[in-house]
């Protein structure tokens, strides 16, 4: 079936070449495999192939329909009534989300389906048009690919498990972004440590997430902008496209907040006990504002938990110390001791007898024969359940984030 999809997907794009296009898409583009419509004829046919085959597998894998049309004129319309329309005339699926450029005006315009437009605000728009401008490549190809990617990976954080990656190309660099600024392991938006600090703490970094083969991250920022400590966190750290398995300290200067960030196996190993073993001595620097020395022993403490996570992806349970169970102990047997002796206390003292004879009243009982007799017992016998045998795998995990002020 979807080597037949592929065969029409061909023909219909090379029957483009030679037959009118229409501004408009009709409604056989879903049924036909059709998500990007370039009437400029600026990507090749396989470019267009391997757009249009990326953006069936989002509608199937993702759920959602995400579309890419270049225009000459949008067919005399405006921008804005041809996206509309065209959205409603192709046949696509809600949730659906339609990018179209017009080249006459060079004007582009985003249209969505109504249940989209809360996780698509003006301001995510906005970002991710310029972020696509930023994108190599010799055709709008990539720029396009990229738009696709970012949109399926929001739905799929809202919506769904938020593993979403772009499987054409994960690795090819010419569809990643360009950024102004070098995304490293250190990124000190805040400006909280001193310029001569920052190399020896991203060395450091660097080498631990290596050996290691995770990422961990030091980061800091000017505030939080309304949201969520965990929502930041975790945006933060899929943005700038961290490991999956890794740790980020990040602090927010203005709201004081400071946020431990774990992804994917180190999130499955680190309990409470590992994150206090590094908060402690992290948290007393961070309130004398020594920003470098915290970020230092941050380092130093994961550098010295990680080798200790087992096969299993779990860490050691942590010691207890003896001095517990003989505190316990003794504290048990004090508190015995207190009730017992307030209970004594109020008890009348009475003369010892052998026999119950004085609390009788004379002549009141009178037994002629006395006998016992085993009349029958009562068994009910269950089958103990087995215990259950538990299964367990290495990595894997969600993320979570503890936050807290300093």
């Amino acid at each position: 079936m979807k080597n037949i999809k592929i065969f029409i997907c061909v023909i219909l794009l090379s029957l483009s070449s030679v037959l009118p296009v229409f501004a408009l898409p009709d409604e056989k583009s879903y049924e036909n495999g059709i998500f990007v419509i370039d009437e400029l004829d600026e990507f090749s046919d396989e470019e267009k192939l391997e757009l249009n085959e990326y953006a069936k597998y989002i509608s199937d894998n993702v759920g959602i329909d995400i579309v890419y049309i270049q225009s000459v004129d949008c067919d005399g319309m405006s921008i804005g009534e041809y996206a509309k329309k065209a959205l409603e005339k192709g046949g696509w699926i809600d949730p659906a989300i339609v990018l179209v450029y017009e080249s006459e005006e060079n004007l582009y315009i985003e249209y969505m389906t109504e249940s989209l437009r809360e996780i698509y605000d003006e301001d995510y728009i906005e970002k991710l048009w310029g972020e696509m401008v930023k994108v190599e490549g010799e055709t709008f190809a990539n720029p396009v690919k990229y738009y696709m990617t970012s949109v399926a990976q929001k739905y799929d954080e809202t919506y769904n498990n938020g593993d979403f990656v772009d499987y054409l190309s994960i690795d090819d660099k010419a569809n990643k972004i360009e950024n102004d600024e070098e995304i490293t392991l250190l990124e000190d938006n805040a400006d909280l440590i001193p310029d001569d600090k920052e190399p020896d703490l991203l060395k450091k970094a660097e080498d631990i997430s290596k050996k290691y083969k995770v990422d961990v991250v030091i980061a800091t920022v000017d505030s939080l902008n309304g949201q969520g400590t965990h929502e930041f966190a975790d945006k933060f750290y899929k943005e700038r496209e961290y490991n999956k398995d890794g740790i980020m300290l990040l602090l927010s200067d203005e709201d004081r907040d400071y946020m431990l960030h774990k992804s994917g196996k180190i999130d499955k190993a680190f309990t409470t006990y590992w994150e206090d073993y590094i908060l402690t001595d992290v948290l007393a620097q961070l309130k004398e504002n020594k920003y470098a020395e915290a970020f230092d022993i941050y380092l130093d403490k994961t550098q010295e938990i990680l080798p200790q996570i087992k096969e299993d992806g779990t860490l050691p349970k942590p010691p207890i110390n003896p001095l517990l169970y003989v505190g316990g102990i003794a504290g048990g047997f004090l508190i015995a001791f207190i009730i017992v002796s307030i209970g004594k206390g109020s008890l009348k003292s009475v003369a010892f007898s052998r026999t119950a004879n004085s609390y009788l009243k004379e002549g009141s009982l009178n037994l002629r024969e006395s006998s016992e007799s085993f009349l029958y017992r009562n068994v009910t016998r269950r089958e103990k359940p087995k215990p259950k045998e538990n299964s367990s795998s290495s990595g894997g995990g969600g993320s979570s984030t503890r936050s807290g002020k300093y």
